[in-house]
């Protein structure tokens, strides 16, 4: 990264303190600047007063569920009139998973333990910074 790169603005909404510091240093290392919301409550408070250019949510959070704090965000994101694409993580592979995360709103969704070469596709097709 130079001087004159843009970070991204990441949020990632996460409970397990393992998985956070991994996500953490994968976005990092691909020009990510990473802001942690533990739980669904926080989360929805920084995307209130932050307008992130990504959004990576647990669907297995500890207060509400993931797929509530994605239909909650896409609300907040209407309200400011801001498409932030919103990436589900889940550790559940099964298909019907995948589709309550799409139903919710969720752009892409993404299954645990996340490989660095998937976050970076991700980043790619979401925004068009990545190369």
């Amino acid at each position: 990264m130079t001087a004159e790169t843009t970070l991204i603005n990441a949020l990632l909404i996460e409970d397990d303190l393992i998985v956070q510091r991994v996500h953490t240093m994968m976005l990092t290392k691909l020009g990510c600047k990473v802001e942690i919301a533990a739980d669904g409550l926080s989360a929805l408070k920084k995307v209130t007063d932050f307008a992130y250019d990504i959004i990576f949510v647990d669907i297995g959070l500890p207060d509400i569920s993931g797929f509530e704090v994605i239909e909650k965000i896409k609300a907040i994101n209407r309200n400011f009139s801001r498409n932030i694409p919103i990436i589900a993580l889940t550790g559940y592979t099964g298909e019907q998973e995948k589709q309550d995360c799409k139903q919710a709103g969720a752009s892409e969704v993404i299954y645990k333990p996340v490989l660095a070469q998937t976050m970076r596709a991700v980043l790619s097709t979401n925004l068009a910074t990545i190369s």
